[in-house]
């Protein structure tokens, strides 16, 4: 059996009012999950991020919370957008992500243009919510109330 590692990006968003965080239900999955996916070939984990957002949310106006700012630090070098957190998770025996964890905020005005679809299986929770949702991985809720916590 050879290991098998999958590099991912995920996105935790927040409401600055309301102080709850934005998930969508995985049917496949029977959890709720912040947007994420598989990194691409030739793309960063950040334009992840970004992609499976809007992919997954139609979403595209999001205010990311960088722990450090990207800056150009001199001609031929960049500070890429970093991550708050990097996860291993273990799919399987065989299976590992490896899982850049990023922090966002949206304004609930964005979510007006998204479709009925994506309103179906997006749910807003608050951090009393996610700790007593029975279907959530506690990987999931755990970075939810970190990032709530760290952030109101």
């Amino acid at each position: 059996m050879r290991l098998q590692r999958h590099y991912a990006a995920t996105t935790y968003i927040f409401d600055k009012k309301s102080r709850r965080t934005l998930l969508h239900w995985h049917e496949k999955l029977r959890s709720y999950l912040p947007p994420g996916g598989h990194v691409e070939e030739n793309e960063a984990p950040f334009e992840t991020a970004k992609r499976e957002i809007l992919e997954e949310y139609e979403l595209r106006n999001i205010e990311f919370i960088h722990p450090e700012m990207p800056r150009r630090l001199d001609e031929r070098s960049f500070l890429l957008e970093m991550p708050h957190y990097l996860v291993e998770e273990i799919i399987r025996d065989d299976h590992i992500h490896l899982d850049w964890i990023f922090f966002a905020w949206v304004d609930l005005e964005e979510l007006s243009g998204v479709s009925d679809d994506v309103k179906k299986i997006i749910r807003w929770f608050t951090i009393d919510e996610i700790q007593n949702e029975v279907n959530c991985f506690e990987n999931v809720k755990e970075l939810a109330i970190i990032g709530m916590s760290k952030f109101y």
